[in-house]
């Protein structure tokens, strides 16, 4: 706008100091004057696109941080539907514990068999067996113990099945609550291969000797242990098994989503905080 003032300065004649016209001398100011209101267009035509972009990035940022803000909410959901479960299943057990040492499991006991109170402590074994199915951290040793108190709860006395029964309930319920690491056999579409297997909470995620990475899927199913492949999302796997040896896990993580198919492409913010279990 500066240049332009001058520009138009010099097109103002200087007052006439003599009455006889005097032919005018030929200028280039108007010219000149034109190259600026063209730079000026053109600049605002730059802004205006700029700032359509800049509005276009706002938007797709709120849209990802409220797929964001959902995908945690529904794991919320679900770490709170499989806490419900497990305690639905310390209540039936407590309740049995009460009958078998209190009046009223003498007066349940003469009226009913030992095979009818203690079905209910067979059927909370046996839930718990598919259970880990969904929570796939040392799920090999967690199903052996399941399998030998079932073989030992089905002949005992009601009262001493639910004391076999009561200490997996506590460690399957701590088991949602705390996070751990291990190296564990998993199978990953058809292949069956060794990684370090890490949880957080219900949460997994896996990571091979030839550095490939993923998590296990949630859904109303059993877990599947899937492959990450994108690189953005590799890298933020590789970030937290890297704090996870390090006793570390302080912080914000974001990590691939488990709750869809998809978990290459999409993210969910995952927050953890405090030392190793």
């Amino acid at each position: 706008m500066l240049t332009l003032a001058l520009l138009l300065a010099v097109q103002s004649p200087e007052p006439a100091l003599a009455t006889t016209p005097q032919p005018a001398a030929p200028t280039t100011s108007q010219p000149a004057a034109q190259g600026t209101d063209d730079v000026v267009a053109t600049l605002g035509a730059r802004l205006s696109t700029l700032r359509t972009a800049v509005d276009a990035a706002a938007d797709d940022v709120a849209r990802a941080r409220q797929a964001e803000t959902d995908d945690t909410a529904a794991l919320e959901r679900r770490r709170r539907d499989l806490q419900d479960r497990l305690a639905q299943s310390a209540l039936t057990l407590r309740e049995l514990q009460a009958r078998a040492d209190g009046e009223g499991s003498v007066a349940a006991a003469r009226n009913a068999t030992d095979d009818d109170a203690r079905a209910p402590v067979l059927q909370a074994l046996t839930a718990l067996r598919a259970h880990i199915d969904r929570v796939p951290f040392r799920a090999h040793s967690r199903r052996t113990r399941i399998d030998a108190a079932l073989r030992a709860a089905s002949t005992a006395t009601p009262a001493a099945a639910a004391a076999l029964a009561w200490p997996i309930i506590l460690d399957e319920a701590r088991l949602l609550m705390e996070r751990g690491r291990a190296r564990q056999p998993i199978d990953v579409g058809d292949e069956h291969l060794i990684a370090e297997v890490a949880h957080i909470g219900p949460l997994h995620f896996w990571k091979a000797k030839d550095g490939r990475v993923g998590l296990a899927t949630l859904s109303d199913g059993p877990a599947r242990f899937v492959e990450v492949k994108d690189m953005e999302g590799r890298q933020r796997l590789v970030l937290l098994f890297d704090a996870l040896r390090r006793d570390a896990l302080t912080g914000t993580f974001v990590v691939p989503n488990p709750l869809t198919t998809n978990a290459a492409s999409t993210t969910a913010t995952n927050t953890t905080t405090g030392g190793a279990p």
